[in-house]
């Protein structure tokens, strides 16, 4: 915007020209209207605004293979049979003393 000016045709005359109420016709009343100044009060009003972050969690469980060794004992009961036996150790013991003997009494 630029300055401008309005005229008034009005009789109405400024304060110095005031005296020379004779001369009314010859004088005008001139306005000249200015850029307007700006006189700005700024105010600030809080206004909350909510930031949602998210956080998830997360539980873990991490399988690690530890090995275990696990001895397994048996018991076998082994019956061992000699079988039955022919004659008796006795007998044979015997039989050598009788040989003996009959050797002994033979030589006699």
């Amino acid at each position: 915007m630029g300055k401008h000016r309005t005229s008034n045709s009005n009789n109405f005359t400024t304060s110095d020209n005031a005296q020379n109420t004779s001369n009314s016709d010859n004088i005008r009343n001139t306005t000249v209207y200015c850029d307007p100044e700006y006189i700005v009060n700024d105010t600030y009003v809080e206004r909350e605004v909510i930031y949602v972050h998210r956080i998830i969690r997360i539980n873990r469980q991490h399988i690690v293979n530890v090995p275990r060794n696990v001895y397994r004992t048996v018991t076998r009961n082994v019956v061992i049979d000699p079988g039955i036996p022919d004659e008796c150790d006795d007998c044979d013991n015997h039989k050598e003393h009788k040989k003996h003997k009959k050797n002994h009494g033979e030589e006699r």
